[in-house]
């Protein structure tokens, strides 16, 4: 939970370094991180006292996620006012993140070893030879087992777009796996077929192939933009009607690969 940000009552202070905070704390209601971030370094450079400014720099960096420099700033914030509600609890906030982020790396440690062995790391293997301490095996295991619901029908343009480019790249990246073959997809495949590689982005691409393919298509009106993608999938040889196919000679992602299927599918049965 986002750290709620409190205006208490304050003496004395330059008028030109309360504007700025004021300025700061707008901009961060409105969303513009780099000018809040600005703004509360400007009271900072005028004021280094002002406990308020490194509080709300704290936040900011936070959800920047310059997490180690967020630290920075709510560790000085607690020096200056070790009871400072927003100082206390934006760091705990940040903790818990600081955590997370630490289960991940580890998590990325045992994909990228699971990929090597092309087989699912052991216990022993995680702490042996991913260097894992023992403490923390449970929480690494718990989060890599854990789904990431993804509600396809519900994304925008935007992340549609971005789930299906990513799709059709881990997919390919499959192509002429034998372990795919007689495995399925698993996480660490998605993981290192991504260009920028990211647990737990890689957690919600493999929920997004998941939960595609257990969607039901059924034939539907053709836009002018899928009209023409089954006109060029009635171009390919008959062995390419499938979803790899599609999404090979296509290059489409695997939803859209999945529509054009079902379209494929009603033509040659007839259906109108």
């Amino acid at each position: 939970m986002r750290p709620r940000s409190r205006r208490l009552p304050r003496l004395g202070g330059a008028p030109g370094a309360r504007a700025s905070e004021e300025l700061a704390a707008l901009l961060e209601r409105l969303g513009d991180d780099e000018e809040a971030l600005r703004s509360y370094d400007t009271v900072i450079g005028n004021e280094p006292q002002d406990k308020y400014a490194w509080s709300g720099k704290g936040r900011i960096l936070m959800k920047m996620d310059k997490l180690d420099h967020a630290k920075r700033s709510f560790d000085r914030a607690l020096e200056l006012d070790p009871q400072l509600e927003s100082a206390v609890e934006g760091n705990a906030a940040l903790d818990k993140k600081l955590k997370q982020r630490q289960i991940s790396i580890y998590a990325a440690r045992v994909l990228e070893y699971e990929h090597r062995r092309n087989a699912k790391v052991t216990r022993e293997e995680a702490f042996k030879d991913c260097g894992l301490p023992f403490s923390a095996l449970d929480e690494v295991t718990a989060y890599l087992q854990a789904k990431e619901p993804v509600d396809v029908e519900g994304l925008d343009e935007e992340r549609f777009h971005a789930y299906e480019v990513l799709s059709h790249d881990v997919l390919m990246a499959t192509l002429g796996n034998p372990s795919y073959q007689r495995q399925g997809l698993r996480l660490a495949d998605v993981y290192m077929s991504m260009p920028d590689r990211d647990v737990e982005k890689a957690k919600k691409v493999m929920a997004y192939i998941e939960t595609v393919n257990k969607m039901d298509f059924a034939p539907e009106a053709m836009d002018k933009k899928t009209e023409k993608m089954v006109r060029a999938a009635l171009e390919l040889p008959s062995s390419a009607h499938t979803t790899l196919g599609v999404m090979q000679n296509l290059e489409v992602g695997l939803y859209t690969a999945r529509r054009i299927v079902c379209m494929l599918n009603s033509l040659s049965s007839g259906a109108s």
